[in-house]
């Protein structure tokens, strides 16, 4: 799966030759980043990340701040997205 926007939706999962053997699951998207996973930056390569849906930041009037939780393999701009693989 893949998110393309903000929202709520139910997800109905079967086997084709056996419908009656299925699962609903709810998934729920509150933000999109951009872009997608899994991304593949050599290193010394730079990429920009970005919100695709500001609508739960502007109602909130909280800042976008970027991180990372492996600073010795990518180094982001907290305010701007920008990173680049070292």
């Amino acid at each position: 799966m893949k998110a393309e926007g903000s929202g709520e939706c139910n997800v109905l999962v079967y086997l084709v030759k056996h419908p009656h053997i299925y699962d609903i699951f709810r998934v729920r998207v509150s933000s999109v980043v951009m872009p997608y996973s899994p991304v593949q930056v050599h290193v010394g390569g730079q990429i920009k990340f970005k919100i695709m849906d500001h609508s739960n930041f502007q109602s909130s009037g909280e800042a976008i701040i970027w991180g990372a939780n492996t600073p010795s393999i990518i180094e982001i701009n907290p305010r701007t997205g920008e990173a680049k693989a070292l």
